[in-house]
């Protein structure tokens, strides 16, 4: 799905974030694993996961991984989008956008909280933000 029909399909719900404090040649590295990344397949096991650990007894019970040496960085693991933000800023940029969690556990909401992206518009129809 392109980006527009996400924006005629749920306009007003998708916000944008941009990092403060990289650099260019940070933000370049991002971009190339990023791009790197982009056109395999989507890891609906890792939703599934995200769904099971946040049920409210087993998150009570079993505690977010948060050993980023354990991610399965390999290039072939499935991701889902949040993991590809969270990996191809700390294996790209070297920035890790939600410390004390591994990148397979990071949610869109953890993106959202994190102290180095600020909200920067909510995109809607028509182009305009």
């Amino acid at each position: 799905m392109l980006l527009s029909q996400a924006v005629d399909r749920w306009p007003g719900r998708i916000d944008v974030f941009r990092p403060h404090g990289l650099s260019d040649s940070q933000r370049s590295r991002i971009c190339e694993h990023v791009k790197r990344t982009i056109g395999q397949p989507y890891g609906w096991w890792t939703i599934a996961r995200h769904a099971t650990l946040a049920t409210p007894v087993i998150r009570w019970i079993i505690a977010p991984p948060t050993n980023d040496a354990a991610n399965g960085d390999s290039e072939c693991h499935l991701a889902v989008c949040s993991e590809l933000v969270a990996r191809a800023y700390r294996l790209g940029g070297g920035v890790d956008l939600v410390p004390h969690l591994s990148d397979w556990a990071t949610t869109p909401g953890d993106l959202a909280r994190s102290a180095i992206l600020h909200w920067w518009c909510t995109l809607t129809q028509g182009g305009e933000p």
